[in-house]
């Protein structure tokens, strides 16, 4: 972060460097190094612009290592993840709308009939809850 300030690199170096890091370590090294990045969000963001600079890299980042991430295990940290993520974009942002209007064809939810049963339980109209005759 100091290379930010002191102009000794360039303002997109930390960045690189924390895309590299996710895209070859274990996942739990990904995991702190999110940690990292949410800790220093306001320096990160600085400038921020999802078409060019820094944001590409960010979401890059970020994407990959929730793509890594298991649904069934990490969902708390995949939640984390994606409202880190909404918090950087703003609701008009090409990235996170659907402009082609796209939708899932191929995904057919059939219901299937209920089957008379034959165990069910009849209820005789013409006794109490006692089974005794009503008149």
């Amino acid at each position: 972060m100091n290379s930010l300030t002191t102009d000794v690199g360039s303002e997109y170096l930390v960045h690189n460097i924390i895309e590299e890091f996710v895209d070859c370590t274990v996942i739990e090294i990904g995991k702190l190094i999110f940690e990292y990045m949410q800790s220093r969000s306001a320096r990160l963001v600085q400038g921020f612009n999802p078409a060019k600079g820094k944001g590409p890299i960010l979401l890059r980042t970020t994407n990959e290592l929730k793509r890594r991430l298991s649904r069934e295990t990490d969902a708390a940290f995949i939640g984390k993840i994606m409202i880190f993520i909404s918090l950087l974009l703003p609701p008009w942002e090409r990235s996170g709308v659907n402009l082609r209007g796209n939708y899932n064809i191929e995904s057919i939810t059939k219901h299937e009939e209920p089957e008379d049963d034959e165990t069910k339980m009849s209820i005789d109209e013409d006794e109490d809850s006692t089974g005794t005759p009503v008149s």
